[in-house]
């Protein structure tokens, strides 16, 4: 009887383990991905594999970490430095739980629809002169409001990276106005490189308009929380608009941004 109960429970084990490992490569490959086909590596890549390649080479390799951290468990400082990990770990789980909880709860702060109001779209890397998957899903959004909206402007916000043909405001603008929204009810700012200009400009332009003090954020999900913050801080009450990501994307530019919410939570930029 005991013997089975044991072939069960490592029965049990190694399939956590292979479980462990086939899921832990499967964000390796979908990390890679948009550097391997698109050539994009940024913080969010990094990140990505510093957390999941340690944890499958932790599942290929377990019982060799089992057994290193049985022979430290003999040892009086080995026992507090397991211990000292395992409560490092767990803050970590929770701290990044609570900021992932926050990005998620703010792309679901949208305003009223029955009420029209500023949109300020927020740029992403063009491919040359044409919007990327990314940013023509924001247009997309965006131009949906716009069509439920007449009355409604559209602020477009971006500047001009080293490798684009054009500003990604001017970008956003020739395709709003080929998909059919006027000229006029297109405002233009091309200065910013960064999520806190972004905002910042717009606002400069909605007050140099007049607009008021309210605006709708139409950007990813992901990055509605930090523009919704950076809209506070300039004296904009934001509703968000979020617009979804293209799948290969997701991962790295989500982890992208968890990091640059967890910089603004920690350094205040």
């Amino acid at each position: 009887m005991l013997e089975q109960q044991n072939s069960c429970e490592a029965k049990r084990a190694a399939f956590l383990r292979v479980a462990i490992a086939f899921a832990a490569a499967g964000m390796i490959v979908w990390a890679l991905l948009p550097t391997v086909c698109f050539s994009i590596f940024n913080l969010g890549t990094a990140a990505l594999l510093a957390v999941f390649f340690p944890v499958f080479l932790a599942a290929v390799f377990w019982p060799y970490v089992r057994r290193g951290c049985l022979r430290l468990r003999r040892k009086k400082t080995g026992k507090w430095l397991l211990r000292l990990v395992a409560v490092l770990l767990a803050m970590g789980a929770g701290f990044g739980a609570t900021v992932a909880g926050m990005m998620i709860s703010a792309a679901h702060s949208g305003a009223e629809d029955s009420r029209a109001l500023p949109v300020i779209v927020l740029g992403c890397q063009t491919n040359g002169y044409a919007p990327s998957p990314m940013l023509l899903s924001r247009l997309q959004k965006a131009k949906e409001y716009l069509d439920r909206h007449p009355e409604a402007v559209a602020i477009v916000s971006g500047g001009m990276g080293g490798n684009e043909g054009v500003s990604e405001a001017e970008s956003m603008r020739a395709w709003l106005e080929r998909n059919g929204i006027e000229p006029e009810r297109i405002l233009k700012e091309d200065q910013s490189a960064s999520t806190e200009e972004n905002i910042r400009f717009s606002v400069q332009l909605m007050n140099r308009e007049r607009l008021g003090t309210q605006a709708l954020i139409v950007t990813d999900w992901w990055h509605e929380w930090r523009a919704s913050y950076w809209a506070r801080q300039n004296g904009i009450l934001a509703a968000a608009e979020p617009c979804a990501t293209w799948a290969p994307l997701l991962p790295v530019f989500f982890a992208r941004e968890f990091c640059g919410v967890v910089r603004l939570l920690l350094a205040g930029y």
